[in-house]
């Protein structure tokens, strides 16, 4: 298959979510009816006034429906867009010519199916004329991963609205929109990510390598593959996952009582105590529930939160970490200053491909400077904990970006503390200190590490 013919592909693949992005808002819209008139249904929806509808079609096809015309008037608007890209009042004269009909069309059909005219214009104009903005972009920037994480909370919000106003989700539909868009996203991502590393030093739009593309496919339709076996086998997995526990449970039962008999053969017979052969044991007398215990569960839910925020979440980054050296070791890469660096089969010239890594965020650079201030503390009191102190003081994250250069001197930056931080003193006695040792080379003070210390505390 050609390289136009596998874009165009890939681009009818992205309308197609674009426009499948908007089931749940066309199966949430005609579901709910307002019990005071069609222009007050926000107003009854707020209040709780839902009633469901008759008819599963009345919901069912306005949805259909206006996909189908969101998918086949975004792709008239994109070949006018592509045919006439250096004429745009005459692209924008012919969206308008075609966007007129199509508006008139989907709304008299939504409203001939289900009887409201506020929520065809709605629909019309939601689904309909909104996908426009953005129509005429690059293939792979049609729908992104904002879009697909849009739509998936889209979807489940509007599932449990839906349940929760006891109205027919209407799962099936659910289950299959959602599996289409997503198969069709990770499709277009992956082979677009494929067309971009091929061409990225190419001018001309070069051919993927046949054995890339097959391997690539292959792996990807395992990936499928494997979901939809998970999918459809759900219930004899859950079965089974059932069965593991039961299994388990009576495992550990099975050992306590062995521990049990072992116990009271080594201690004597009579040292557990049983009950009457035919007796059952006392039932504790039945009593009722106050919903203040419901209380307790807060410092319950407080602490884990902070144990998954706090200490979960660092060893999750060291696992990840872990992963991806191995993973590079496997893939024939070294490790050199903790930068990944691809083996030469040669000495001739290699092409590689630099990519840089997402900026820290204010609270993870927190954490990590209190990381290093944490292990600092532990070194012996000697002149290189003191320098290692004052640079450690230099990466605090109390100070504001571009404040410091790397040409300022000590003397500098007390200035721009006294200037722009509190308390204003703090950094006095340390920057005498760096002076008595650096300079006037007398040593440090006897006291130096402790007052480092103390300021490095303030900080943090």
């Amino acid at each position: 298959m050609h390289t136009n013919t596998r874009k165009q592909l890939l681009t009818a693949a992205a309308i197609l979510c674009r426009a499948l992005a908007w089931f749940p808002v066309c199966i949430l819209l005609p579901s709910l009816r307002a019990q005071e008139g069609e222009l007050r249904f926000v107003k009854a929806f707020l209040n709780g006034a839902l009633i469901p509808l008759d008819s599963e079609k009345q919901v069912l096809l306005p949805a259909a429906f206006v996909c189908c015309m969101s998918f086949i008037f975004q792709l008239i608007a994109r070949a006018v867009g592509q045919r006439f890209r250096t004429l745009p009042r005459r692209v924008l004269l012919l969206k308008t010519a075609a966007a007129i009909p199509a508006a008139v069309l989907t709304t008299l059909a939504v409203y001939r199916l289900n009887g409201g005219m506020f929520i065809a214009l709605l629909l019309t104009a939601a689904a309909v004329l909104s996908p426009l903005h953005g129509i005429d972009r690059e293939p792979d920037k049609l729908f992104e991963r904002p879009h697909f994480v849009a739509f998936l909370t889209i979807d489940v919000i509007t599932a449990i609205m839906l349940q929760a106003a006891a109205l027919p989700v209407h799962m099936n539909w659910y289950l299959t929109v959602t599996a289409t868009v997503s198969v069709l996203y990770l499709l277009q991502r992956n082979q677009f990510m494929l067309m971009r590393l091929v061409n990225r030093r190419s001018n001309a739009e070069l051919e993927v390598p046949r054995e890339i593309r097959r391997g690539n496919l292959l792996m990807v339709a395992g990936i499928l593959l494997l979901g939809a076996a998970v999918f459809l086998f759900r219930e004899q997995l859950i079965t089974l996952l059932a069965n593991m526990r039961d299994l388990a449970a009576k495992s550990v039962i099975f050992l306590i009582r062995m521990l049990t008999r072992a116990m009271g053969k080594l201690l004597g017979e009579d040292y557990y105590e049983t009950e009457p052969d035919g007796m059952p044991p006392e039932q504790p007398p039945e009593g009722t529930f106050s919903p203040l215990w419901l209380v307790f569960w807060i410092p319950i839910i407080l602490v884990t939160w902070y144990i998954w925020r706090n200490l979960l979440s660092e060893w999750a980054d060291v696992i990840r970490d872990a992963l991806s050296r191995l993973l590079a070791i496997l893939r024939g890469k070294r490790l050199k200053d903790g930068v990944y660096r691809i083996v030469p089969d040669s000495d001739e010239y290699y092409d590689t491909e630099t990519t840089a890594e997402k900026p820290l965020s204010a609270r993870k650079q927190r954490r990590k400077w209190r990381q290093k201030l944490h292990a600092w503390k532990k070194l012996p009191d000697t002149q290189e904990k003191f320098y290692a102190g004052y640079a450690l003081l230099l990466e605090s994250p109390v100070w504001e970006q571009d404040e410091l250069r790397d040409s300022d001197t000590v003397r500098e930056i007390r200035g721009k503390w006294l200037c722009h931080h509190t308390p204003a003193h703090a950094l006095d006695a340390v920057t005498e200190a760096y002076h008595t040792d650096r300079y006037a080379e007398r040593g440090l003070p006897a006291q130096a590490v402790a007052e480092l210390t103390a300021v490095l505390e303030q900080l943090r």
